[in-house]
């Protein structure tokens, strides 16, 4: 069973003629980045320190969200574990279900 695409987009980052289905979200974006790409372009140089300076501050920020998101789940795995080593299995499903519900809007 073959899918065939929906719209074909090439020049917004796809390699050679490839065939990619796409939402119209999606285009929209793309549409926005390639717009911020020309601004770019329309100045005069290019600041290799600054963009040194933000990739070390974006890389320090997803550290911390990775390792803020990691203590969350160990402490949620360690209540888990103690409603359950207590025959409270009801709360302890009520709260896995909460933690998917909020996984999710994120």
């Amino acid at each position: 069973m073959s899918v065939e695409p929906t719209v074909t987009i090439t020049g917004f980052g796809c390699k050679g003629n490839h065939w990619n289905s796409v939402s119209k979200a999606q285009i929209s974006e793309e549409m926005k980045r390639s717009s911020i790409k020309e601004k770019m372009h329309l100045k005069k140089s290019f600041d290799s320190g600054k963009c040194k300076t933000s990739l070390k501050l974006a890389l320090a920020r997803i550290k911390l969200l990775k390792n803020k998101r990691d203590a969350q789940l160990k402490v949620m795995r360690r209540d888990l574990s103690k409603l359950l080593e207590t025959n409270q299995r009801q709360t302890a499903l009520i709260r896995k279900a909460f933690k998917a519900i909020r996984e999710g809007q994120n």
